[in-house]
């Protein structure tokens, strides 16, 4: 997750809040779909810190794009 969170904050990244959210949810999903015989505090647990994470990410992504200088279009004839 570290790895992705700082990937995301490179200024070349086009991972936008959408896809973020998607790829994340899908990670929530495949984890509870695989968390049989895990008890449920670790479970609990670790969804916490994955949507923290996710929280972390949409922040970091607003940063990224607040940073980034507007696209103005080419006025070329």
């Amino acid at each position: 997750m570290e790895r992705r969170l700082r990937a995301i904050t490179r200024t070349g990244s086009r991972i936008g809040e959408h896809q973020w959210l998607m790829t994340n949810a899908d990670s929530m999903v495949r984890a509870m779909r695989t968390s049989q015989g895990i008890p449920h505090q670790e479970v609990l647990t670790y969804m916490d810190h994955h949507l923290q994470a996710m929280v972390r990410g949409l922040w970091l992504i607003e940063q990224r794009e607040a940073r980034t200088p507007p696209q103005t279009p080419d006025h070329t004839p």
